[in-house]
């Protein structure tokens, strides 16, 4: 069986997959990668290279912030036992900064820009002061 990968102009993954023959278009992952864990690869100039994280944010009671973000990155704020929107916060001047003013529970989430992987839901508990 072969393990394959198809990808965008830039280099990220759009597609991977196991089978005995590769679709048109695809390229052979390296032997110790499954299809789900390709998408923290890209593919640049013939090779395999691991797509560049999203910084590690600071979290405290009712903050969230995180430096050296990309353009383009933008943050949702959702209630965590809702899902209400609660807010977008867009980077400014590399960072997102959010402060959140009701005692709570949230969860961000954060969309980056490719090639930057795109991180997990983050939980902010606010508590009343």
């Amino acid at each position: 069986m072969i393990i394959w990968a198809i990808t965008k102009e830039n280099g990220c993954i759009v597609e991977a997959g196991v089978s005995k023959e590769m679709p048109e278009g695809a390229i052979e992952l390296p032997a110790n990668v499954l299809p789900e864990a390709s998408g923290k690869l890209m593919r640049i100039e013939g090779e395999w290279i691991e797509r560049p994280e999203f910084p590690v944010p600071v979290i405290g009671n009712g903050s969230f912030f995180v430096g050296g973000v990309a353009e383009g990155t933008t943050a949702f704020v959702y209630d965590k036992e809702t899902l209400a929107l609660m807010g977008v916060a867009e980077m400014e001047e590399g960072s997102i900064d959010i402060e959140l003013p009701d005692a709570g529970t949230y969860l961000i989430e954060v969309f980056v820009p490719e090639p930057f992987v795109k991180p997990e839901l983050f939980e902010v508990v606010s508590e009343a002061e």
